[in-house]
């Protein structure tokens, strides 16, 4: 993926997969901080031209973004006794 240099216009700088280059197999909902990283201040993703992900990353990235909002957004039980599985 390659995006040009806007300072000189000259080289285009060649970005990599930041999940292939960690050896990060799958993406995970739970892991917020990578999440984060590839979220606008908007809430969206970014697209992959910007972000220098590969096309398999992305979209897991985006199952994942989805899966995390579910579990934002679903009510949390408020009583105790629901919780406790006898």
């Amino acid at each position: 993926m390659k995006t040009m240099n806007k300072a000189n216009n000259a080289k285009p700088i060649k970005k990599y997969c930041y999940f292939c280059t960690n050896a990060i197999k799958e993406v995970d909902y739970k892991n917020i901080q990578i999440i984060q990283k590839f979220l606008s201040s908007y809430g969206k993703i970014a697209p992959r031209q910007r972000s220098g992900v590969c096309s398999p990353h992305q979209r897991q990235l985006a199952q994942a973004v989805k899966e995390l909002a579910i579990c934002l957004y679903s009510p949390i039980p408020q009583n105790s006794n629901l919780l406790l599985i006898s």
